[in-house]
């Protein structure tokens, strides 16, 4: 089991992409995603080349963290902002820890409360949303207990997924 002091969430660096290429095209992870194909090198290295190249995160609608093991340094998975409106405050997240030797330690867990933490204090937004396929019971579980509550339930009729919708009241939580 990890503790808080032992996960860290980091900017990514150059030498990411060719982690996360691999992350990103398991298919695996493609079941609690929206991936369909896959990405390729240059998505990624253009991903890190923005974030690194912004003036202010306001000018981004996602933004990626590394997430890593705090003492070795060793990269365990990746946490997103997406779809973030800055003037409604509010931005959707996404998690992976990518292998599942990983999972069930309570990383997640540990990765969104530093996530939330820094939505709030640093970027000021209100509002966490979370978008999580209805079957996904470990997803659902791990953001409820960070202090999501369901929201909506919404069917993409186009995808044929359903997914629950949770939001996390960032002023609340803090």
């Amino acid at each position: 089991m990890y503790k808080r002091n032992e996960i860290q969430l980091r900017e990514l660096r150059g030498e990411d992409a060719v982690q996360m290429l691999a992350w990103e095209n398991n298919q695996e992870n493609w079941l609690v995603s929206d991936r369909e194909t896959s990405l390729n090198l240059k998505d990624l290295e253009l991903l890190i080349e923005t974030q690194q190249n912004v003036g202010s995160i306001y000018d981004l609608d996602q933004y990626r963290f590394m997430i890593t093991e705090a003492k070795t340094g060793r990269p365990i998975g990746t946490i997103d902002l997406y779809e973030a409106s800055w003037n409604d405050d509010l931005a959707y997240v996404g998690i992976l820890i990518a292998k599942k030797q990983d999972r069930k330690k309570r990383a997640g867990f540990h990765a969104l409360e530093l996530l939330l933490d820094k939505m709030h204090h640093e970027f000021e937004l209100e509002f966490a949303l979370a978008r999580i396929q209805k079957w996904n019971i470990a997803s659902i579980r791990l953001f409820e207990k960070v202090g999501f509550q369901k929201k909506i339930i919404d069917t993409y009729a186009e995808e044929e997924v359903d997914y629950i919708e949770f939001v996390c009241e960032l002023e609340k939580k803090w």
